[in-house]
């Protein structure tokens, strides 16, 4: 057990500690799991239960008490390899909203009586055949062939809605809105010394990917020393704003490190796309404050509406004369889950001539064809 902990990475000793404090883990719940509510991950559940957030700094006897869970509740984690549950014999495991393709690990849980891995990238469920005890599965959102499903015993419940992963309809719906409003990218910002492990990885990760990876990435955020909260508080997704930065953060970040010169600062236009990517959120201003949360951090269509409505209540809520790109509140969000591909950055722009040339020097090994210098995306005019 001692070998197997010491090397797990950082993120899922913290997923399993946060279910072993949570004792009712340990025995089975039944038909996907007891959480207080559905929408909730391990962290949040952990946050209500105790009042105060996750913080690991485990014992030896909580380690050991790993193995005895039945029960995992791994949604909306950003996941993509669950090969470490592999020393578990789970009866529940509720996966449902990640980044899932491969589950053979579950195969030989010969306990397990009911799984959830919907809204996951599963091609092949063929290893679910061999698990003797199974009663019920969703399987939904995956892109998994249909005659897949035929081959589960019909004592047991399959759910097997969507497949292929599609939603055509409501994707449909966003992509009008963005045309009518004429908004070409989101936007992202970072000092530019992060632009390595972004085209070194070929994603912009969370900061959950990126703890989980064990990926150094500057973050301005402690650097800066903001007494404010500016960062939604969970760490699954990547905050972009739509059209141009939030240029009341941007430059509160800008002055504080103005005297240090090894920070210099990109803008990346993103291909707008993501707006409805699956599990993608909105906030009518920026998501980590009291008055988003109060109006609700979702990722449907009215949602996405509302960023642009003429009045919102909320400080810096009267839209007022605004070009029709841009949204009411300089600090709304888009929130986009887990990674976002390089191929989905249109341009990485620079301020300056000489800010261009240092990130192409810097980043020679790369392809930096998308690098430009654009002065006006650093600080754009909003207004008609």
């Amino acid at each position: 057990m001692k070998n197997y902990w010491n090397n797990l990475s950082e993120y899922w000793k913290d997923i399993f500690i946060a279910h072993v404090r949570l004792e009712y883990f340990m025995g089975c719940h039944g038909w996907f799991g007891d959480m207080n509510d559905g929408d909730l991950d391990i962290f949040e559940e952990y946050k209500i239960e105790f009042g105060k957030p996750f913080v690991r700094n485990e014992t030896g006897s909580e380690i050991q008490k790993v193995k005895a869970l039945k029960h995992l509740s791994l949604q909306m984690l950003g996941l993509e390899d669950i090969t470490p549950v592999e020393i578990l014999d789970l009866e529940s495991f509720q996966a449902y909203s990640n980044d899932i393709k491969d589950v053979k690990v579950l195969s030989k849980m010969e306990n397990l009586k009911t799984v959830d891995i919907s809204i996951n990238n599963v091609i092949d469920i063929s290893p679910l055949y061999s698990c003797k005890s199974l009663e019920a599965i969703d399987i939904s959102a995956n892109p998994i062939p249909k005659n897949q499903i035929e081959k589960f015993s019909k004592k047991i419940l399959v759910h097997a809605f969507n497949l292929g992963n599609q939603e055509p309809n409501i994707n449909c719906e966003f992509q009008k809105e963005i045309n009518k409003r004429r908004i070409n990218y989101l936007i992202h910002f970072t000092p530019t010394i992060n632009l390595y492990s972004i085209l070194e990885q070929g994603k912009i990760m969370s900061r959950a990917k990126l703890e989980g990876l064990d990926i150094e990435q500057f973050d301005v955020l402690d650097y800066a020393q903001f007494t404010d909260t500016v960062r939604y508080d969970d760490k699954n997704y990547i905050n972009l704003s739509i059209s141009s930065p939030n240029t009341f953060l941007f430059s509160k970040f800008r002055e504080r490190t103005k005297n240090d010169i090894t920070i210099n600062w990109c803008v990346l236009k993103i291909d707008p796309k993501h707006i409805y990517e699956k599990g993608t959120k909105f906030s009518v201003t920026n998501a980590a404050s009291n008055a988003a949360k109060a109006i609700g951090i979702t990722g449907d269509l009215e949602k996405f509406k509302m960023l642009f409505a003429d009045r919102i209540n909320i400080p810096h809520g009267v839209r007022g004369r605004i070009k029709s790109e841009f949204p009411t509140n300089i600090q709304a969000e888009v929130l986009v889950k887990n990674n976002i591909p390089v191929d989905s950055i249109i341009e990485v722009c620079f301020e300056s001539q000489e800010s261009l040339a240092a990130a192409k020097a810097a980043l020679y090994e790369f392809d930096t064809s998308k690098f430009v210098v654009d002065k006006e995306i650093f600080s754009p005019n909003r207004s008609l």
